[in-house]
């Protein structure tokens, strides 16, 4: 099977087949390193203060040690809950990660469900035997091929 190579711009976003790695990309929020931060100052503050404190009776060491309790209960809960992503969100962080790490990419891959638009752009997947990613070729770039593009195809193309 021959490669062809296409060159322009095609836009591309990942399949539904996604692996854990993603992950290791994310960072918490602003908002909730701040709040966690927050809460350790609290916590530390709480716990320093309670040892230079003495007890002088039962009943404000149980108070004391009860408050403790509350307190690392809180924010071991706090620690426990995710950070809750929206698709949006998720779709600019990686977009951001991608383009900054890759103005240009040549991939290498077999095209499927190519479409030619009545638009003139051209929509299909780009897949390897355990991977696709989805892309377009605008209009502007299909005019200059010296060949169509049909599903099975194995192509070089180029990309940002």
């Amino acid at each position: 099977m021959s490669t062809e190579k296409i060159t322009g711009k095609t836009s591309a976003t990942t399949s539904a087949k996604i692996s854990d790695s993603w992950a290791t990309l994310l960072e918490p929020s602003p908002e909730m390193l701040l709040k966690k931060q927050a809460q350790a100052q609290k916590s530390k503050t709480t716990e320093s203060a309670s040892t230079k404190k003495s007890f002088q009776d039962s009943d404000s060491q149980q108070e004391e040690l009860a408050t403790r309790e509350a307190n690392s209960e809180i924010h071991q809960e706090a620690a426990a809950k995710p950070n809750i992503f929206s698709v949006s969100d998720i779709n600019g962080i990686l977009k951001n990660q991608i383009e900054d790490q890759f103005a240009s990419v040549w991939l290498r891959g077999e095209i499927s469900n190519f479409k030619a638009h009545t638009s003139g752009h051209h929509y299909f997947s780009l897949k390897d035997d355990r991977s696709q990613i989805n892309a377009v070729m605008f209009k502007g770039f299909n005019s200059r091929l010296k060949f169509r593009p049909e599903s099975g195809m194995e192509v070089i193309v180029r990309g940002r």
